[in-house]
């Protein structure tokens, strides 16, 4: 449960950070509009949480909905990944 925590907390942070790009460049919909030195900051961070988040799934639930899970943050990753090579 602690691990699960943690992870939450630093997904929130993470939600924190996105807003924030966004709003630095008048977006608030599309990460793809977010700076290209941002976006490869953000997606440096992406990567670690994606894995937390399937690990923490497969603790407590059952593999069918791991892609449900981490679909949304699949979708932020390809727009910061857009962003990042504009």
């Amino acid at each position: 449960m602690q691990r699960e925590l943690h992870h939450a907390i630093s997904l929130a942070g993470f939600a924190v950070d996105v807003l924030r790009a966004r709003a630095a460049v008048g977006s608030d919909t599309d990460a793809d509009a977010v700076a290209p030195s941002t976006a490869r900051r953000l997606l440096r961070r992406i990567e670690p949480l994606l894995a937390e988040q399937r690990a923490c799934w497969l603790l407590r639930s059952r593999p069918g909905g791991l892609s449900d899970s981490i679909a949304e943050l699949d979708r932020l990753r390809h727009q910061l990944q857009l962003a990042a090579h504009a």
